[in-house]
């Protein structure tokens, strides 16, 4: 007794190698490839914070006197004196990611009342190295189909006081650096 298999067009067109089946790529590789978030941060700039209270969508509140932009990383180091460390956002801003490593004391970004909303992309907020904390006052948003870590490690504390929007999409990933 003989038993015919039944195949589609596509299966009889694959087995006479007419067609090329394409390789299977995985979900994540899709979404990475879709959004752009190759190499999201991959021309990212780190702009210093100058040491001074200056609002932070001016140019003087930076060391090469350029406020960050969407790719770039807002550091706080030991440029900042302690008196230097709480500073006004001054509008709305779109920065990469933040990284906290050892400002003379803790870092405030927005003075009450807060005015503006502080978006943060792929870079997320860094603070693996901090030796003082971080409080952010003003309204943080997370952009659509953003994936981002924020590092804070034992010891340390991140303070979000203001209203915080993840869009659809976005991923927030927190270790304990």
């Amino acid at each position: 007794q003989t038993r015919l298999k039944s195949m589609n067009p596509i299966q009889s067109l694959l087995k006479k190698n007419l067609i090329r089946q394409a390789p299977r790529v995985p979900a994540i590789a899709l979404l990475v490839a879709a959004t752009g978030m190759t190499g999201m941060l991959a021309n990212a700039a780190v702009y210093e914070k100058a040491d001074n209270s200056s609002a932070l969508n001016t140019t003087t509140a930076w060391t090469n006197g350029i406020v960050p932009g969407p790719s770039d990383i807002a550091q706080w180091d030991s440029t900042v004196s302690a008196g230097n460390t709480t500073n006004a956002l001054g509008g709305s801003l779109t920065w990469g990611g933040i990284s906290i490593i050892n400002p003379s004391g803790p870092v405030q970004i927005g003075v009450l009342p807060t005015t503006g909303t502080l978006t943060l992309g792929s870079g997320g907020i860094d603070m693996s190295a901090a030796t003082v904390d971080l409080t952010i006052s003003n309204a943080v948003v997370l952009p659509g189909y953003t994936m981002q870590a924020v590092n804070v490690p034992a010891g340390r504390s991140l303070n979000l006081e203001g209203g915080f929007t993840r869009s659809g999409g976005s991923v927030m990933t927190i270790n304990n650096a």
